[in-house]
């Protein structure tokens, strides 16, 4: 084991600046920039922390039990199974509000947050490696509030933030370019996003099984630029009140008995928000699917613009399908003018029945 600094007692730790560097080549040997076994502070505001092992695994900041605070430097982590800042216990707070952290090799985590308390607002995660990272939660808590997340990273498996847990996660003022992968992964719990920036693959990629089935995402406001699913949902719950995707393919993906809610049903419409354009499908609801697609507000774009059909609309309200300057379908919805057949002093009726 190779440790560059090693806080076992109770004493705090401060790096302002120089380097802190630990570095292992052989086969068993674990690598720690910083490890944090006690309750104590940590706090990163200049510098470089750098790990590397050749042949194993490493950790730019190991925190155990204690809190992390990184408001500037720089993590460097280079190894066959890198972390760049890992959050261990219930206890374990990591706080990152600026700084930039940079990984390389086969499976790399930029922050990884298994049981603790993990608040993010700024700085940069930047992937260089294959299987690639840039925020897992696993059974912690997490807001995300702020910061880029780069993945450069060249692997099949690519993923800006996953959630892998039932606990609650805020995103918001947050950038993901994952071109090759998934901007947010959730496999459980309700993500509940304010506000983001998304280039990738797949924007948002809400994946339960059928055995958890509680997976929920709540789209306040995002923009996506996807290759192939601007939204792919899987027996979870997808809720879009305002966003705008643009893909390549699917703008949203609709699988298993997973619901889609487009818009909010309030009574009224909104045709400009959300914004939903798929160069083949806008939205795509699969055939072997059981859930549910309901179409509230909005435009939704495509070759097809609805592909599978839709469960529920507005009240009063029909689907108009027009072709736009690009003769792609565009769906929106209108209002249908309400039909009345007798009129008694001021009160207006739909029936001769309700009249009499």
């Amino acid at each position: 084991i190779s440790y560059g600094i090693y806080n076992k007692t109770n004493g705090d730790i401060s790096v302002t600046g120089g380097s802190v560097q630990s570095k292992s080549s052989l086969a068993s040997a674990v690598s720690y920039g910083i490890y944090n076994e006690t309750s104590r502070d940590i706090a990163l505001s200049g510098g470089t922390v750098t790990a590397q092992s050749d042949r194993n695994i490493a950790y730019g900041i190991y925190n155990k039990a204690g809190k992390v605070a990184v408001t500037s430097g720089n993590i460097e982590v280079n190894a066959t199974r890198g972390f760049g800042v890992y959050n261990e216990s219930s206890t374990a707070e990591a706080d990152v509000q600026n700084g930039k952290i940079t990984m390389v090799g086969t499976t790399s985590y930029g922050i990884y947050n298994k049981e603790g308390v993990l608040s993010v607002s700024g700085g940069t995660i930047e992937l260089l490696g294959d299987t690639s990272y840039g925020i897992y939660n696993y059974t912690g808590t997490a807001d995300i509030t702020g910061g880029e997340i780069i993945a450069k990273a060249t692997g099949s498996s690519i993923y800006g933030i996953y959630n892998a847990n039932s606990n609650n996660m805020l995103i918001s003022d947050t950038t993901i370019n994952a071109q090759n992968g998934n901007g947010i992964y959730n496999q459980s719990g309700t993500l509940q996003i304010e506000s983001a920036n998304i280039t990738a693959s797949a924007g948002i990629y809400n994946y339960c099984s059928s055995i958890n089935n509680v997976g929920t995402v709540i789209i306040k406001s995002a923009n996506i630029t996807a290759t192939t699913y601007g939204i792919y949902n899987n027996y979870g719950n997808a809720e879009i009140q305002s966003l705008d995707i643009i893909s390549n393919n699917y703008g949203v993906y609709n699988a298993n008995s997973g619901n889609v809610t487009i818009g909010i049903k309030d009574g009224t419409i909104n045709k400009d928000i959300p914004t939903i354009k798929g160069k083949e499908y806008g939205i795509y609801q699969s055939p072997t699917a059981t859930g549910k697609i309901y179409y509230y507000d909005g435009t939704i774009v495509g070759k097809m613009a609805i592909y599978g059909g839709v469960s529920e609309i507005e009240q009063n309200s029909e689907i108009i399908i027009e072709q736009d300057s690009q003769n792609n379908e565009k769906a929106t919805l209108r209002e249908i003018e309400t039909q009345y057949v007798a009129k008694i002093g001021e009160t207006k009726y739909t029936s001769l029945m309700s009249a009499v």
